[in-house]
C-alpha cells in the first residue's frame, strides 16, 4: 500500500542498519539485492525493541525535552503522554526545546508528535524549537516543512 511505501521510504532515508520493525523490510543493501520483503502480520505485531525515553530538564528558563529511541507509531502515544506531563508540570517556562539527538528512527507518527506538542504549546503562547536532529531525521523534518512551525536551533 502507499502507507507501507511511505514507511519504507522514511526507514530507508534514516539509514536503517537492521530489518524494519513495522513492515520487515531489509536494510538498503539487502533490499537492493533482494527487493522489498515484508514479514507476516503475526511477526509484525510485536513492538519494536527500543521504547522511547522522554526526559525533561529546565535550564535558564527553558524546558528541554530529550527524546531517546525510536519515534514511530509504536512509541508515539507513550512519548506524547510523557511529554505532555512534563510540559504541564513546567508551564512557567519561556520556551520548550525538543532535543532529538537520541532519536534513532522517526516516521510520520514522529512528525505528528511534534505538531501536536506545537499546538499544545501555542495555546499557552509558548514557543517550541527543535535541537540536534539526526541528519536523516533533519532531512525528513525539512521535507515535511515542520521547521516553518517549529524552528531548528
Amino acid at each position: 500500500t502507499i502507507a507501507d511505501y511511505f514507511r519504507f521510504a522514511l526507514w530507508y532515508l534514516m539509514g536503517a542498519k537492521e530489518n524494519c520493525g513495522q513492515c520487515g523490510a531489509r536494510p538498503p543493501a539487502a533490499a537492493a539485492a533482494g527487493g522489498f520483503v515484508r514479514k507476516s502480520k503475526k511477526e509484525r505485531r510485536t513492538p519494536r525493541g527500543m521504547a522511547m525515553k522522554v526526559e525533561g530538564r529546565i535550564s535558564g528558563g527553558s524546558l528541554y525535552i530529550f527524546l531517546n529511541g525510536e519515534l514511530d507509531e509504536y512509541n508515539a502515544a507513550a512519548a506524547r503522554g510523557a511529554a505532555d506531563g512534563i510540559i504541564e508540570q513546567n508551564l512557567a517556562c519561556n520556551r520548550v526545546v525538543f532535543d532529538l539527538s537520541g532519536v534513532r528512527f522517526m516516521d510520520s507518527a514522529g512528525i505528528g508528535f511534534l505538531i501536536g506538542r506545537y499546538k499544545k504549546l501555542k495555546r499557552s503562547s509558548t514557543p517550541a524549537y527543535i535541537q540536534s536532529p539526526d541528519p536523516a531525521a533533519d532531512k525528513i523534518l525539512s521535507m515535511s516543512g515542520i521547521y516553518s512551525l517549529i524552528p531548528k536551533l
